[in-house]
């Protein structure tokens, strides 16, 4: 399945729960590049800070490991964590820009960045341990990815292809002729 026959797919799941007002649709459309690339400068500082204590604190699990604690899955979860968090903050900042300008580019990395967080909280969830803690990471993260993708569609319409702005900014210009 394709990225356009599963966007197509979700538009589907979602076209019958109750929209926002226009208005805040609008809104949310022609702010979320900011809301984008301070996301990505948060996420790129967090990967940042967690590199940097993986790194501290690795003479202390290399002990850990040796004598057979859970500092092995640590260090795993910590690094699954750090590249998600990373791929995080690498898309947010490259899509601050097409969603600046209202390009399909930027709706379409931010649903990619949607089924990446649906990869992520799973991996989280079978990671985490008790089966309580999985219950509560899925429930959590279900209504997290709930709610992300409900706004991403909600400004669905807003984005468009190049050409398509382009095409219509051309007739627009001609219509005034």
């Amino acid at each position: 399945m394709t990225l356009r026959e599963l966007e197509v797919k979700v538009a589907g799941w979602l076209r019958q729960v109750p929209h926002l007002p226009i208005g805040a649709q609008s809104w949310i459309a022609s702010n979320i590049w900011w809301i984008a690339l301070i996301g990505g400068t948060i996420s790129a500082i967090v990967a940042f800070l967690v590199a940097l204590g993986l790194i501290a604190t690795l003479p202390l699990i290399s002990f850990s490991v040796f004598f057979g604690s859970h500092g092995t899955w640590w260090v795993i979860q910590t690094i699954v964590s750090l590249a998600f968090i990373a791929i995080t903050a690498i898309i947010l900042i490259v899509a601050y820009q097409p969603l600046h300008r209202l390009v399909k580019k930027g709706w379409v990395l931010l649903f990619l960045l949607l089924l990446i967080n649906t990869v992520w909280t799973v991996i989280s969830a079978l990671t985490a341990g008790s089966a309580w803690s999985v219950l509560q990471t899925l429930v959590a993260g279900g209504i997290f990815l709930a709610v992300e993708a409900y706004l991403l569609y909600e400004i669905r319409g807003y984005f468009s292809h190049p050409s398509k702005i382009e095409h219509s900014a051309t007739q627009h210009h001609l219509s005034e002729k």
